[in-house]
């Protein structure tokens, strides 16, 4: 499916020339599909088993993730991948699952005996969809689950803007309409919906089914680093009594220098006695994001075996772990019995300087001493933009960490633990836990992901005559041409302004693209190209051949010029749609003009005034109608003229001859 770039776009983003647009900040809407299925292995030592992917559900979803988990870890199992794997380890190295992204795993046994156990496979396929925001206040309407495909078996959507753009998630409407933000701000938080400033998460076997509305609204001050430093402060506690309202914020503990509050991470627990008869309470967290790690409440029945102690004393229970994001925020108890409450404020503060030796894009990543002296535990966190992903983590000790997730790693005698996301794209690595730190560089290897950009006709053929030029910076560009129609810039840093890139056909700029991000999927531009005949013709209708027709896109400077044949006329190959000035020259003069639009294969009629056209020497004079009336009547003048003249001029001899003859008839008689 192919949308235009301004709504929604999966296999390419679409442009139409002649216009101008701007490509990001991007929003990402990804439905994923997981086909989860088990199975027991028998392997004798050396033997192999291989797991690749199946059909994708549908047409609009590809190959996404391949996962393979170990019910019975194994260090004598050994794992190939064709491509590129992250694998998941316990603290003894052993791995405990393994994810693809080329689909294709096997599994080997690479020790003396057989191994028997049993693996869970779980396939994964992705739909993705791209919107541009362009307003202060962007709706991105989701469909769960997707009905594009015939039988959902378990799906996640996820939708998320990258860390650098200036939006943020305010809110998510539900299929019934309710508020999300306003269900946080009465303690309701669904299940089955997990949110953060960025990045969004609905699990579609849970939730109701329907059109949810994700609310995302521009502020500059959302803008978030892409490598930072995250700090557990200190375990706090405090006790809330029953039917009270109690505010924590940054008053109750402090925030260090240079650090900014990101949230907390929250828990609580209550139980309270009930008779028969008695209220029952509740407790509410509630915050601007309040995400529910798990929030468990229940009624314990105590009774005997027998009716020696009557079932009439009950225990309500309310335990519940949160993660709130914001400055503050509340716990509300109307239990009859104080509620203990345990939270851990998280502050951050962004490290990391991007650059470029060589070929490669390095992240360096200082930590002092100041940054770990104090704290539950710090972590280095990386979370990329969607074109880049991680490649390696290098540590200040030179310790390379690539291709694991959710693992934990040997650290002098502890362990670390140390995540890179299966699609590479996140990152963490604890750089001081538990009276262990390791300060000094770190250093990051990113991988950028390069800009496509195709440019065809409307029949999807490759053009000739195009350049595209790139604006890297100031007094600074880059001209390339498409090869069978694709143009290929690779960067080697991240973006951090807009890119301008100009797509020129036959030496003028037809198309403006301003590069905010770098889409997943190539930037397809359409150039509507289509063929144009001009016959010219004389008054009567005859062919005028020989002359100069020229053509000039109106608002671009874009001419094109040929000649009439013998039949009058001209063929202009490649006309990119709009409208035309178009002049007709015979040698130095102009015989006709006017304007035509261009938006379809056509031929056009020209008439003009030109009656024949005089050749003298070098010279080429058209002759119009008006201009051989002129002559024709300067020639009548001239003949009456002629004629009038030669009359007189007849008279006067005839009575000069007269009056020589009566002279000598005179002299005579004299």
């Amino acid at each position: 499916m192919v949308m235009v770039i301004t709504v929604l776009l999966t296999l390419s983003m679409i442009v139409h020339g002649a216009s101008i647009k701007v490509i990001g900040p991007l929003v990402h809407v990804a439905y994923i599909d997981e086909i989860t299925s088990s199975k027991t292995i028998a392997l004798q030592p050396g033997q192999k088993f291989t797991v690749q992917f199946g059909l994708p559900p549908s047409n609009d979803y590809s190959n996404y993730m391949l996962v393979v988990k170990f019910e019975k870890p194994s260090p004598v199992l050994q794992v190939i991948c064709r491509g590129e794997c992250t694998y998941v380890k316990n603290g003894n190295g052993v791995i405990t699952a393994v994810y693809s992204e080329n689909g294709n795993i096997t599994i080997v046994n690479a020790g003396t005996s057989t191994y028997v156990g049993r693996i869970v496979i779980t396939y994964m396929y992705r739909k993705l969809e791209e919107i541009t925001a362009a307003q202060s206040v962007v709706k991105v309407r989701v469909k769960v689950p997707d009905d594009t495909i015939n039988e959902v078996t378990s799906q996640i959507v996820k939708v998320w803007v990258d860390n650098n753009a200036p939006y943020m998630i305010t809110d998510v409407l539900l299929p019934g309409g309710a508020s999300l933000e306003k269900l946080m701000q009465s303690g309701e938080v669904p299940s089955y919906i997990k949110l953060e400033p960025k990045r969004l998460v609905i699990y579609a076997n849970k939730a109701p089914k329907g059109t949810y509305v994700v609310v995302l609204t521009y502020d500059k001050s959302s803008v978030f680093p892409t490598t930072f430093l995250v700090k557990a402060l200190e375990y706090l506690n405090t006790t809330v009594p029953s039917d009270t309202v109690k505010t924590i914020s940054s008053s109750s503990f402090g925030v260090p220098h240079g650090w900014t509050l990101l949230g907390y991470i929250v828990a609580v627990a209550a139980i309270q006695p009930v008779i028969v008869n008695q209220k029952v309470g509740t407790v509410m967290v509630v915050g601007k994001l309040v995400i529910p790690a798990s929030a468990e409440s229940g009624i314990i029945n105590v009774k005997s075996i027998s009716y020696l102690i009557p079932s009439l004393v009950k225990f309500k229970y309310v335990v519940g772990a949160y993660i709130v994001y914001g400055s503050s925020f509340k716990i509300m108890n109307n239990m009859t019995v104080p509620v203990m409450v345990y939270y851990i404020p998280l502050v951050y503060r962004p490290v990391g300087k991007v650059m470029t030796i060589g070929n490669r894009t390095i992240i360096y990543a200082p930590v002092t001493q100041a940054d770990v002296m104090s704290g539950i535990w710090t972590s280095l966190v990386v979370q990329l933009p969607s074109y880049a992903q991680i490649e390696e983590i290098v540590t200040p000790g030179g310790l390379t960490y690539s291709k694991v997730s959710n693992s934990l790693v040997p650290w002098g005698t502890s362990l670390r633990p140390v995540s890179i996301s299966p699609d590479r794209h996140e990152a963490y690595i604890v750089v001081a836990l538990n009276g262990m730190r390791e300060v000094g560089l770190y250093k990051i290897y990113v991988k950028v992901e390069p800009l496509r950009i195709y440019v065809t006709d409307q029949y999807n053929e490759p053009v000739r005559y195009v350049n595209v030029v790139f604006v890297l910076g100031p007094g600074e560009s880059l001209k390339l041409s498409p090869v069978n129609g694709e143009v290929t810039l690779r960067l080697a840093e991240l973006i951090t302004r807009p890119i301008t890139a100009y797509v020129e056909y036959r030496g003028v700029k037809m198309v403006t693209l301003i590069l905010n991000t770098i889409p997943e999927e190539p930037i397809h531009v359409v150039l509507r190209l289509y063929n144009l005949t001009i016959v010219v013709t004389k008054f009567r209708g005859a062919p005028l051949g020989g002359a100069l027709v020229i053509l000039k896109m109106i608002g671009t400077g874009l001419t094109f010029e040929g000649k009439t044949d013998a039949n009058g006329v001209v063929r202009f190959v490649g006309v990119p749609a709009g409208i035309y000035q178009v002049t007709v020259k015979v040698g130095s003069n102009v015989v006709a003009s006017g304007q035509v639009q261009v938006n379809s294969t056509r031929t056009v009629k020209l008439g003009t005034n030109v009656v024949l056209v005089l050749k003298l020497g070098g010279l080429i004079i058209p002759v119009t109608v008006v201009q051989l009336a002129s002559v024709i009547a300067a020639v009548a003048v001239a003949t009456v003229i002629i004629v009038v003249f030669r009359f007189r001029r007849e008279r006067k001899e005839t009575y000069n001859v007269y009056s020589e003859e009566s002279e000598e008839n005179i002299e005579e008689e004299k």
